[in-house]
């Protein structure tokens, strides 16, 4: 619900803001997924490991930094709707 309130009270440009960083978080999770999805192929072949350690590692590291940024976002947008500048 609180997503449907925000979009309705926010302008374009924040929608705009909102979806990008959403869909990067998204991207950057999915990453680190397809690394643990990558992980039981290592008992048979070993570059797998390989593989799945480095997309795990790079996916976590970019969503962590991709969550602070959206959610950084959503306070202030937040924060601003709350003080009736929305």
């Amino acid at each position: 619900m609180a997503w449907v309130s925000i979009c309705i009270l926010t302008d374009a440009d924040t929608r705009t803001l909102i979806s990008t960083a959403s869909r990067r978080y998204y991207a950057d999770a999915a990453l680190a997924a397809w690394g643990l999805l990558c992980l039981p192929w290592a008992i048979r072949w070993w570059p797998a490991a390989v593989i799945a350690m480095a997309a795990l590692t790079l996916g976590y590291r970019r969503a962590r930094a991709s969550s602070a940024v959206l959610t950084t976002l959503i306070e202030a947008i937040v924060a601003r709707l709350a003080c009736g500048d929305g």
